[in-house]
């Protein structure tokens, strides 16, 4: 299987995972709908982009990753914060908290920080893996210019 169609399908995997989780809740706070939102909805286009358009798919997987990455670490720090939070505040009364604060975030890290860091990793990988190739000239070349104009006498 193509790297791209395989980093694509995986794609939907965190999305899935996170819209669920956001959505679940049965409680709203725009703070963390909206943000969720977002990446999802880039998560999906960009793995959309990347089956479709073979030209841009690393770009596009690269831009998924990112943003997952990005939206992994701010809930990784808002939920670290919390439990220290609750430790400092509720004491032993907040222990059934933090518990359920480090499932959560245990449970989130692998698809918000690890998946997308590894796949940034591979694409990484994929990218210097390929030899590039120079940019054809829009114009004759230097050395074809004056190999006309010695021929002919007088510059083209």
């Amino acid at each position: 299987m193509n790297l791209r169609i395989a980093l694509a399908i995986g794609n939907l995997i965190p999305a899935l995972v996170l819209g669920l989780g956001c959505y679940a809740l049965p409680l709203r706070w725009w703070g963390m709908d909206v943000p969720v939102t977002v990446v999802v909805v880039a998560v999906l286009a960009s793995s959309a982009v990347a089956l479709w358009n073979e030209r841009l798919a690393s770009r596009a997987l690269r831009l998924a990753a990112l943003s997952l990455l990005m939206l992994g670490l701010a809930l990784v720090a808002a939920f670290g914060l919390s439990v220290a939070f609750l430790a400092g505040i509720h004491g032993a009364f907040g222990t059934f908290g933090r518990l359920l604060m480090v499932l959560v975030l245990f449970l989130l890290a692998p698809y918000t920080v690890v998946y997308p860091a590894f796949q940034l990793w591979l694409l990484g990988r994929a990218a210097s893996a390929k030899p590039v190739s120079p940019a054809p000239a829009a114009g004759p070349s230097a050395a074809q210019a004056s190999v006309e104009t010695s021929a002919s006498g007088a510059p083209s």
